[in-house]
């Protein structure tokens, strides 16, 4: 008599469809642990995307900090378009699941063509004015 053990003695007697439903199981589970350790390896989990700006601060006439919700995300300002009457700005930075979030903000200075004046600041990734308070 041969004692088996493990998963042969758990599948030994049951019908086929339970064999294959298992082994499709394990082999989900593995290839999503390869996946992640590869996303995780790879890249660190980590890529660039939009991000809202939460304020701004005038520094000068013609210089803007803008404060985004990124955590040590390295932002940086991919859209400034002036007009008399706004300032459009748009900011993309490093995100991860893993890690940050909204409980820290960056950072990013803009310097103006114009000074900012009576213009609005208005933050392109959701369509909402930024509140801009001066501090120089």
């Amino acid at each position: 008599m041969t004692n088996k053990s493990g998963l042969r003695r758990f599948l030994s007697g049951r019908p086929k469809h339970i064999k294959i439903l298992v082994a499709l199981l394990v082999f989900a589970v593995v290839l999503g642990v390869t996946v992640f350790a590869a996303w995780h390896l790879l890249g660190g989990g980590i890529w660039r995307g939009e991000v809202s700006v939460f304020n701004a601060e005038l520094r000068s006439p013609d210089r803007l900090v803008l404060y985004v919700s990124s955590c040590q995300g390295d932002p940086e300002v991919t859209l400034l378009h002036e007009t008399d009457v706004d300032v459009q700005v748009k900011v993309v930075s490093s995100s991860t699941p893993l890690k940050g979030g909204l409980a820290c903000l960056d950072s990013v200075e803009v310097q103006l063509q114009e000074p900012l004046g009576n213009r609005v600041v208005i933050d392109k990734h959701n369509g909402q004015s930024v509140n801009v308070s001066a501090v120089y």
